[in-house]
């Protein structure tokens, strides 16, 4: 049973499904929580350099936002050259962008789930060796959950379908100014999911 790390969920499936279900915390929302602090240390260091650089020092800064966020692999040489100006600015940011790009590679290497566990805790003991601001909470968030963490990496599985089937069902109800009738609902999600196979 894959799902995010609120433990109503996690408990309701071990209720429902006994001991032996194997509960998997869904690689996105682990993401989301040390790309997060990664953002929190960027949006303190963007307006610590608001505040110290000339206007038109900070300005080549502009698009920082994204170019931290995306994948570094994707990034061209404008990109890169944008990014090497705001980590020389603020080196902090850059040891805690780094290391949340580490853990990223960890979670896209394909491996079992000791060896996924021995990496993470050798990434936790070079967060605090290095003493890299903004991961405290995330930190402890991998002490507690780091099992249902793991366990990803035995079938590196994720609730990816699920979300995006969600996001579907929000939006065409948005769409619709909400939809009253069941059947109609299922009728408009068909055609939103099959449509275009259907009557292309």
């Amino acid at each position: 049973m894959c799902s995010d790390l609120y433990e109503g969920y996690t408990e309701a499936a071990r209720e429902v499904f006994g001991e032996n279900v194997e509960v998997v915390a869904d690689r996105f929302h682990v993401a989301k929580l040390y790309r997060k602090e990664v953002d929190t240390l960027r949006k303190k260091e963007m307006g610590r350099l608001k505040r110290e650089l000339e206007e038109e020092e900070y300005k080549k800064l502009k698009g920082s936002m994204w170019l931290v966020r995306k994948d570094p692999d994707t990034l061209d040489e404008e990109d890169r050259a944008t990014l090497r100006l705001l980590f020389t600015y603020a080196p902090a940011l850059f040891l805690t962008y780094a290391l949340g790009w580490a853990l990223t590679k960890i979670f896209d290497t394909p491996q079992t789930k000791t060896e996924a566990e021995e990496r993470i805790r050798a990434w936790i003991r070079l967060v605090k060796e290095t003493k890299a601001e903004g991961f405290d909470r995330f930190m402890n968030t991998l002490d507690e959950k780091m099992d249902l963490i793991t366990n990803y990496f035995i079938r590196r599985q994720n609730s990816g379908f699920v979300e995006g089937l969600n996001h579907k069902i929000r939006v065409l109800l948005g769409r619709c100014y909400g939809v009253f009738n069941r059947v109609h609902l299922f009728q408009r999600l068909s055609l939103d999911l099959g449509g275009y196979e259907q009557f292309a």
